[in-house]
């Protein structure tokens, strides 16, 4: 399983970028970088370098850019018959492949490629000409796509959005809102477990909202109690907490601040919140 406890936020990552600028050659023409990802790494180093940032296709197409604000700080344009240097950019490099491959799919551009990214699995550094850090690590925007096997999910806040007050009435109102509301998080594959502090009676339409939505998981575990009233004299930090520690998986995606603090101290595994978009 991955170390999930290495989390690194925005400002860490934005810090070791421009902490890092010195390692880019001066002689880099266009920043290029490998969607999805790799485009948030690229625009940060464009702004900073003040240089052409293009995605890797574009960049193959030798699509144009252009300047949309005249007054302001001008795009810097491409003259795509000039460049000769590119710095060729992800967000992080594990195994490698997606890079060499990025190398190959320029292969007839006739450009000098040298490689970067943000963070380098340990033991890997030949598979990037320049990287920030080489360490194990988690980042914002993979976390809910790598704990996809590995974690616990919470429902609402999370997949779905947390339903109001207003129509928490354990009634008609409720079962119309978790039947209509809308999604969140896309994930891409299928999730390990789902732990929601909903009522078991709620399962058929918990099921079917997640089956309209493409959600594949392997196992839905919900409380079992009567009504809303019962669940209210329940701790349902403890009770995510107690599903938590008995699969043996290795973080919880958590939407509440307090429940994620409840089962982080229950387990002493890491948890990812939603809403502060945080390890506690």
């Amino acid at each position: 399983m991955r170390n999930y406890t290495v989390f690194k936020d925005f400002n860490y990552i934005n810090a070791l970028i421009f902490n890092n600028l010195y390692k880019i050659p001066n002689d880099i023409d266009i920043i290029v970088g490998i969607p999805r990802s790799g485009m948030l790494i690229g625009s940060l180093l464009g702004e900073y370098l003040n240089k052409p940032c293009v995605d890797l296709y574009s960049f193959k197409a030798k699509i144009q850019n252009k300047n949309l604000n005249g007054n302001a700080s001008k795009t810097p344009i491409i003259d795509y018959s000039k460049v000769k240097n590119i710095l060729l950019v992800d967000d992080t490099v594990f195994a490698g492949t997606t890079m060499n491959n990025a190398i190959k799919f320029l292969n007839d551009t006739h450009v000098k490629i040298t490689t970067y990214c943000v963070f380098i699995k340990p033991g890997m550094t030949k598979n990037c000409n320049i990287y920030c850090s080489e360490t194990e690590h988690i980042i914002p925007w993979n976390i809910m796509k790598v704990g996809s096997e590995d974690g616990c999910w919470d429902m609402d806040g999370v997949l779905c959005e947390e339903v109001p007050k207003e129509f928490d009435d354990d009634g008609e109102k409720y079962k119309a809102f978790i039947s209509n509301s809308r999604q969140l998080y896309h994930p891409e594959r299928e999730l390990n477990t789902i732990v929601t502090s909903r009522l078991e009676k709620y399962r058929s339409i918990t099921e079917k909202w997640l089956r309209d939505h493409g959600i594949q998981y392997k196992k839905l575990i919900m409380l079992n109690v009567k009504n809303m009233a019962e669940k209210n004299k329940i701790n349902t930090g403890e009770f995510k907490a107690r599903k938590f520690k008995e699969s043996g998986l290795a973080i919880f995606i958590e939407s509440s601040p307090r429940q994620a603090m409840t089962i982080k101290e229950k387990t002493g595994k890491p948890v990812f919140c939603t809403t502060i978009c945080d390890l506690v």
